[in-house]
């Protein structure tokens, strides 16, 4: 859709500003989204956890799951994720087992790069020490699996908070106009 290319083209851009060398290394691993090529579609939803919650990764990741399934049909939805710990992990295969999980499938960022689904929930985890291009790449990665309806969970590591990694506040500041972003934390859920 429109908002999905251009989220893409936002974390592309960034990512070339961090390593631009002048190769076609870029090109080849993140492919210009051309304006005016796209329809416009469903508006990605973008949800940022504030701080490590268990309770609010299955509330949202649930709904979000629920959200993208479409009971007329058999939608499927490709559950794409990367650097989250075992636990965050445990959820999402919890949540998976309860619905409908003939439709739905679990993946690492990494082994997704040929495949696509209607509709995605990209999980990404962050931590302090994180490599911001490594960020980039791998969220343009996972959100560009998405055909037409996109989820993006971003989720701090357990006991830290995401105000320590500025740089994806920063990021998700320039996705807001063309994205619905919501701030989650244990004290408060707000947009």
């Amino acid at each position: 859709s429109h908002d999905l290319s251009t989220c893409l083209s936002i974390v592309r851009t960034e990512y070339i500003k961090l390593v631009s060398d002048g190769s076609d290394n870029v090109k080849i691993c993140l492919p210009e989204q051309y304006p005016g090529h796209f329809i416009h579609g469903p508006i990605i939803s973008v949800h940022i956890f504030k701080d490590y919650s268990i309770e609010l990764i299955d509330n949202i990741f649930t709904n979000e799951l629920y959200k993208l399934h479409d009971d007329s049909e058999d939608t499927n939805v490709g559950i794409v994720f990367d650097r989250i710990s075992d636990t965050t992990k445990d959820i999402l295969k919890d949540v998976i087992s309860k619905g409908r999980k003939d439709t739905t499938v679990l993946c690492h960022c990494f082994s997704s790069f040929s495949a696509e689904w209607p509709a995605i929930v990209a999980v990404m985890g962050v931590d302090v020490v994180g490599k911001k291009e490594y960020d980039l790449m791998r969220l343009y990665l996972m959100a560009s699996r998405a055909r037409v309806r996109c989820s993006i969970l971003i989720v701090p590591e357990e006991g830290l908070l995401l105000d320590e990694y500025p740089f994806i506040l920063d990021l998700i500041k320039k996705l807001e106009p063309h994205s619905d972003v919501m701030y989650h934390s244990n004290d408060l859920v707000a947009n």
